[in-house]
Order: C-alpha cells, then structure tokens, then sequence
C-alpha cells in the first residue's frame, strides 16, 4: 500500500506551530514551496519566474499567501490517494447546473 508515513520523503514536522496536527501530520519533503522551486528570470523581455531543472520532476508544491491562504498545487498527472470523480462525486458547494436542478 502506497501510504505517506511508509514513503522516505514523509518527515515529521518541527516546531511549535505544528503542535495541534503534529500526532498526525507530517510534511513532504518532495513537494517544495513554490518560490523554492523557481526562480526569477528574462524570459522573452519579460521577468516572470520559471521552474528550476532540479524540480522538473515534481508534480506539486506548496503555496501559502503569508498565514491567511495557502494551497497545493498539482500537475495534471499528480496522483492523490483522496481523489473523487468530480463527476461522479460533486462537492457540497458545487452549484448543480440548470439541468441537474430541474431533474
């Protein structure tokens, strides 16, 4: 079984911070920040950040927006134990279309 806490990138979290999920959370060592993956650079005349070689191969990282947002953002081809059809499994604050309401 492909579970995190079996895989050697899965570390424990430091710090106080973490206190309230750190019985059972952990962190993933293979899904950098995002500004630890890039960098700045000239691309076309214009400065825009731009993927770093040696995180080429990664298919998340994180984001956070200073305390107040954060995300994990995934290629395409990620794969994730929790996925849903989302077809098949539409979320809570999904408004359903104007067909779905009328059936």
């Amino acid at each position: 079984m492909m579970r995190c806490d079996a895989c050697k990138f899965w570390q424990q979290p430091d710090g106080d911070e973490w206190e309230p999920v750190r019985q059972s959370f952990g962190r993933c060592a293979r899904t950098p920040h995002v500004e630890d993956m890039t960098q700045w650079a000239d691309k076309d005349g214009l400065y825009q950040r731009v993927m770093n070689d040696e995180h080429s191969d990664r298919t998340a990282a994180a984001a956070d927006a200073s305390g107040y947002a954060a995300w994990l953002l995934t290629k395409a081809e990620h794969f994730c134990p929790m996925f849903y059809a989302a077809a098949a499994h539409p979320q809570p604050n999904d408004a359903p279309s104007k067909d779905e309401a009328q059936q």
